[in-house]
């Protein structure tokens, strides 16, 4: 009996294709991963960079607190005069928020201060802002920075509206969310200066 040439993949072949797709597979798992870890450190960095800068500043002007000087609302203020002493990048009479380490302009980098309101979440000093915070990002800063709970300590974490949506007027605790691995985005506030003073 003639046998039949087969045509097809042998048993070698098929494994090296799995092998290469399996690590195809896990390089792309790993990148991502190696993405979010950048993202999460880029952020708590920038709260440090900028509890540093606050130091600064006071360091330079005897001021323990920018945001005093010029016209305008407390967060333009705050822009101006850190940039009036050289602490942050951009023109002097600049007062717009910086974007953050998120990157694009739903990002932007704002702050708040301690309101007349016993209620508001600010109560306890001057906090700075971000917006749209993945939910994952959130509470890995909050877990390295903080207690992990975006009701508690000094991180605060509520749910981000969407673009426009980071103004602080009628903010109340009651509003505060703590992590529930719900996919969504938030708005995080880390306190910068327990009862701030001018």
């Amino acid at each position: 009996m003639r046998i039949k040439n087969q045509t097809g993949f042998t048993l070698v072949e098929m494994a090296f294709v799995l092998a290469l797709v399996g690590l195809l597979v896990v390089g792309a798992v790993k990148g991502q991963e190696w993405y979010t870890n950048t993202k999460i450190y880029k952020l708590q960095s920038e709260f440090e960079k900028y509890e540093s800068i606050i130091g600064l500043y006071f360091i330079k002007t005897g001021k323990t607190t920018p945001g005093r000087n010029y016209g305008g609302g407390f967060n333009e203020r705050f822009w101006k005069d850190l940039r009036v002493e050289g602490l942050v990048e951009g023109e002097a009479s600049d007062g717009s928020s910086p974007v953050s380490a998120l990157g694009d302009a739903k990002h932007n980098l704002w702050v708040a201060r301690t309101g007349s309101s016993g209620n508001s979440i600010f109560r306890h000093g001057l906090y700075l802002c971000t917006t749209g915070v993945p939910e994952k990002f959130a509470k890995a800063i909050d877990l390295k920075l903080d207690d992990g709970k975006g009701k508690t300590g000094n991180i605060k974490s509520l749910k981000y509206s969407g673009y426009g949506s980071s103004t602080s007027s009628g903010w109340r605790s009651d509003k505060l969310l703590d992590y529930a691995d719900n996919n969504i985005d938030m708005i995080m506030c880390k306190l910068m200066q327990r009862r701030y003073k001018f």
